[in-house]
């Protein structure tokens, strides 16, 4: 087993409070507040830097339907009008926790999951239809030229 030195240790516990967990929020705290992350599964345990708010929803609570009911317009137009800072706008943990926004609940609240979801996987579909396409295109003119 590895010997730390007591100030390694020290390091280690406080760095604790800083690890992430699979579906832990992430939101800037400065900069571009129009940005979110949920944490997946292979990032677990990786350290939240200085720059993120963690959010960690309750057990009881779906993060996934926390994280799309945080990332839209209305709440980045909500973040934005609470920032504070002229050069580049900032928030903080406080106003993270006062973001309005409404959860569905129970069956609604899969249901909406379930369609946010599928509109999502829709939506890479087409982007990597159109990516292909754009290939093909570019592929065809090359010969042609």
């Amino acid at each position: 087993m590895k010997r730390y030195s007591p100030y390694c240790n020290k390091k280690r516990k406080n760095l604790a409070n800083y690890r992430l967990k699979e579906n832990d929020i992430l939101f800037p705290r400065r900069g571009d507040l129009t940005k979110r992350a949920i944490v997946l599964n292979h990032q677990e345990n990786w350290i939240c830097g200085t720059g993120t708010i963690r959010v960690r929803v309750n057990e009881n609570v779906n993060s996934k339907t926390v994280f799309y009911a945080v990332t839209s317009k209305s709440t980045n137009n909500w973040l934005c009008g609470s920032s504070v800072g002229t050069t580049m706008q900032n928030i903080n943990a406080s106003t993270i926790k006062k973001i309005p926004f409404h959860l569905p609940k129970g069956a609604e609240a899969q249901k909406t999951l379930r369609d946010i979801e599928s509109a999502i996987n829709a939506s890479v579909c087409i982007k990597n239809h159109i990516s292909s396409s754009e290939n093909l295109k570019k592929s065809l003119i090359n010969q042609i030229f």
